[in-house]
């Protein structure tokens, strides 16, 4: 609270003080002050003007030390420029309309000279949660009016020219337990679920992303530098945790380039493949033993350049590789390694040819060969925690034509790679991807590099990020594979068999 304003300031007064200079931030609709405190708390500003229209949310907002002024924001207009930046909370919602909310969005804007943040109650998935008989309970409460979706706020910054902002969505609702998800046929302004009032709920894992709600913040200030606008949309995250949802836009940044390679999926129970060109065309073939939860994987087995398939048996520890892409039987069929471990097929050898190698999670153990034939292991070596429940994944982290070892945790989305420095030696850890995801890795833009990214089963999503560190997803592409497992490959370069 500045110590020579009072509390209690009518709406020309308080004009007159941002004027001055005397604030850090306007707090629209502060209601009893609890925006206002998290915005200080989270963007470090301690000088804040709240203004709500509500008396008695005034009177309790200034009793807890809070400078508010009393007016009707769509009524009210400030200086240009006036604060670093203006927050909204939870409030154009409730607003009379989406016309409203646009102009005082855009007005107050104005006074921001670095940023507008928006906390915005998620109303996306309306249609979907009533195809399944449920609803969001505050999407249809009487006080929300204007149920703005992420594409409105879009189509409104580019016609305004704002070009610089962030979306990020928030509290993951992944099925329909949760007590803000109530019976479509519940009455309008429930707050949270009750089976006595509301009756019984049938338990519904969503096949889609739901979110609570989201943050929005618009870069006001084009000067100002990359690190500090980073800090600003990144302050309530913690840097270690998956910032696969977060979006960032910015017209200086060049569109992703086209997905390099394609995108598939094997049936273990069916040992049906299915494989899925650029274009998005889809070609399905048969290969190996129906339920015998084979691992599928792909590679160019015989370096002539083309793409082939395969599948590891970990149960008698066989691997069977076919040298193009199509039904009909193995041209190799080797014993390698003990049974019971995950096939870790690569370019080991930095020759480009894929070749056998099996991790054996209870050791941590890797055994590759170099030759798609029998023999003793070319390179052994441990990597990660012997008895740990990681997921084996390989890729080129680093570029130079020779695979190398990696570790993905599913319910942590922790990532463990080996090696990503030119000379080898250098291991990393990150998060990326939500929990529960499956890891995939691959060159997504064509630099001659591997990167990481999940497979997502219950959404029918692939996560995909450019490089090897925590941050936003690059790419997050819908192609469903219900009951496979993911494939990566160039898979039209190849020959049917």
């Amino acid at each position: 609270m500045l110590s020579h304003t009072p509390r209690a300031v009518d709406i020309q007064r308080a004009i007159e003080h941002l004027a001055a200079g005397e604030f850090d931030f306007i707090d629209l609709g502060c209601g009893v002050g609890g925006s206002t405190g998290y915005c200080a708390r989270r963007f470090e500003a301690a000088r804040s003007l709240g203004i709500e229209i509500d008396a008695a949310d005034v009177a309790e907002a200034r009793s807890a030390g809070y400078v508010v002024a009393q007016a009707d924001v769509a009524l009210t207009t400030v200086p240009e420029r006036s604060v670093r930046f203006v927050s909204a909370m939870d409030f154009l919602e409730h607003l009379a309309d989406a016309e409203t909310s646009c102009e005082v969005l855009e007005r107050f804007a104005g006074a921001a000279r670095e940023f507008v943040f928006i906390r915005h109650p998620s109303f996306e998935d309306i249609d979907y949660l009533a195809g399944l008989g449920l609803k969001l309970c505050w999407t249809d409460w009487s006080d929300h009016p204007t149920m703005m979706r992420i594409e409105d706020y879009e189509r409104l910054f580019a016609r305004l020219g704002w070009t610089e902002y962030a979306i990020v969505p928030r509290l993951l609702i992944p099925d329909s337990a949760s007590d803000q998800i109530v019976p479509l046929s519940a009455s309008r302004d429930v707050q949270l679920y009750d089976e006595c009032a509301h009756g019984p709920k049938a338990f519904v894992r969503f096949d889609r992303p739901v979110f609570t709600q989201f943050d929005i913040i618009i870069r006001r200030n084009p000067k100002m530098s990359d690190a500090t606008w980073r800090e600003i949309v990144f302050s309530d995250l913690d840097e270690d945790s998956p910032l696969w949802p977060i979006r960032l836009v910015s017209a200086v940044d060049q569109p992703p380039t086209p997905l390099a390679v394609d995108l598939g999926g094997y049936d273990p129970e069916t040992s049906r493949w299915r494989l899925r060109a650029g274009d998005g065309s889809e070609r399905t073939l048969t290969y190996g033993a129906a339920g015998r939860d084979w691992q599928p994987f792909v590679g160019d087995f015989d370096g002539d350049g083309r793409a082939g398939i395969g599948a590891y048996d970990g149960a008698t520890g066989y691997f069977f590789l076919r040298n193009t892409i199509g039904e009909g039987d193995a041209d190799v069929t080797v014993g390698f390694g003990a049974p019971g471990g995950l096939q870790i097929v690569g370019d080991w050898a930095g020759v480009g040819t894929a070749t056998i190698g099996v991790y054996q999670p209870s050791l941590a153990l890797w055994y590759v060969r170099f030759a798609n034939d029998p023999g003793p292991a070319d390179a052994e070596f441990q990597f990660g925690v012997g008895g740990a429940e990681m997921l084996a994944i390989v890729g080129d982290w680093d570029g130079d034509e020779r695979d190398n070892a990696g570790l993905f945790d599913p319910p942590t989305s922790s990532w463990h790679l080996r090696g990503v420095s030119p000379d080898g030696k250098e291991d990393v850890s990150f998060y990326f991807g939500p929990p529960g995801g499956l890891p995939v890795a691959g060159d997504w833009n064509g630099d001659g590099r591997d990167s990481i990214g999940v497979y997502m089963p219950d959404w029918g999503l692939w996560i995909l990020r450019d490089a090897n560190t925590n941050g936003p997803a690059d790419r997050i592409i819908e192609y469903r594979i219900d009951g496979c497992r993911p494939l990566v490959g160039k898979f039209a370069d190849s020959d049917e068999g």
